[in-house]
């Protein structure tokens, strides 16, 4: 017992530290302890490796929205999401509680997850035949969802399209190093750059954390985000972000607040979800199942496990994002705005050269060029996820 709270409790550092850098993940740690593997099994169980990998993912599910709230730079797909209403919350004065939102979210859904994990073993395992070959098609009906709820039907077609290509090319050329540079661009230099036109400033942040959001739409926010979790960590393809915008276009308008909610709780759901389609299908959907499921194996009592180590190390996590944020609030207010996002917009800028070379630049700034340009022509940023969305379609359809 000792041991595994060791492993929680290591977690909990490795996490805040993925959670707070922007750049990084949870697959880097992960890559790792497989490469180190042989080393570490002389040392640790599989279980202990395997609850500090949990402990880790789930800390950094409770964290990464800070960097995407206060610096407008996302780390994954779902995040990029929480950049556009995290940022207007911080330009309110209200960024400490839209980090508080997206804990909340992360909490309620994990909590809700686990206890429909026994619900959806045996939902995954019953109709994972009948839609296995459906992805593509269901894909294909969501970017429709997406871009038919707009009012401006042919911009956000033109828009998913562009974004779409950009996808296509970026994945084509540079696989998975394209998603930083194109998510940054899209959804966090262009968002910047428009901020420091604007003459905008970050005004003093609020010290209380007094969150203003009704029982509908939290409701809305936890429900939908284990929905989409679901769905994510049951199709193969359909990421966290693709899952969001759907679940967005089945549960209809919400507020920001319950969107913060339902974004925030979408990783850290499907962290949890993801444990009941390994039990179910034997198929892992995320970095951390699959290095647990190559260390370990899963059976009822590994799960039963790590699942401890998940809440115990949510509840920790909130106690550390409400920390963080606090000092996340008094440091930004202290430093010139201009200053700040020059800085940040050069780091994004160094992470993709370092990352992805001349490549990943040119993706960064084509990426740029588009999310500047939906923002002045007022197209929503969900249809920019078509970056994402239209690759998968393509290949599900045998296109790509």
């Amino acid at each position: 017992m000792l041991n595994e709270l060791l492993m929680i409790f290591l977690g909990l550092i490795v996490g805040s530290i993925t959670g707070l850098i922007p750049g990084l993940h949870i697959n880097n740690v992960c890559t790792i302890i497989i490469g180190a593997s042989s080393f570490l099994l002389q040392h640790f169980s599989g279980l202990e490796l395997s609850i500090f990998i949990t402990s880790t993912a789930i800390t950094h599910t409770f964290l990464d929205s800070i960097p995407s709230i206060f610096l407008g730079a996302p780390s994954s797909d779902s995040d990029a999401l929480v950049v556009l209403p995290g940022h207007k919350m911080l330009l309110q004065g209200r960024g400490k509680e839209a980090v508080i939102l997206t804990v909340i979210g992360s909490l309620f859904s994990l909590v809700l997850s686990v206890a429909l994990l026994p619900f959806l073993i045996i939902l995954f395992r019953t109709i994972y035949p009948f839609v296995k070959d459906w992805t593509g098609l269901i894909l294909l009906v969501a970017s429709m969802l997406i871009i038919f709820r707009g009012n401006n039907r042919m911009m956000s077609l033109l828009f998913f399209l562009f974004s779409g290509i950009l996808g296509v090319v970026g994945f084509e050329k540079l696989d998975s190093d394209a998603l930083m540079p194109m998510l940054s661009g899209l959804f966090g230099v262009s968002i910047l750059l428009l901020s420091i036109n604007g003459n905008a400033a970050i005004p003093e942040q609020r010290n209380g954390t007094r969150i203003r959001i009704s029982k509908k739409h939290m409701m809305k926010g936890v429900g939908g985000a284990t929905f989409a979790s679901a769905i994510a960590a049951f199709l193969p393809g359909f990421g966290n972000a693709q899952a969001a915008i759907l679940a967005q276009s089945v549960i209809g308008r919400m507020s920001t607040e319950g969107t913060l909610m339902l974004l925030g709780g979408i990783n850290t759901a499907n962290m949890a979800i993801s444990v009941a389609t390994l039990l179910a299908i034997d198929k892992a959907r995320n970095g951390a199942m699959t290095t647990i499921n190559e260390l370990v194996g899963i059976n009822a009592d590994i799960a039963f496990n790590i699942i401890g180590a998940a809440l115990v190390a949510g509840g920790i996590a909130v106690w550390l994002a409400k920390k963080y944020s606090e000092k996340f609030s008094m440091i930004i207010r202290k430093i010139d705005y201009k200053k700040l996002i020059t800085s940040i917009i050069v780091l994004i800028i160094a992470t993709a050269l370092f990352s992805s070379g001349a490549k990943g630049l040119l993706l960064l700034m084509t990426a740029t060029a588009i999310g500047i340009s939906a923002s002045l022509l007022n197209v929503a940023k969900n249809n920019l996820m078509g970056c994402l969305i239209l690759p998968v379609v393509l290949y599900f359809f045998g296109i790509a």
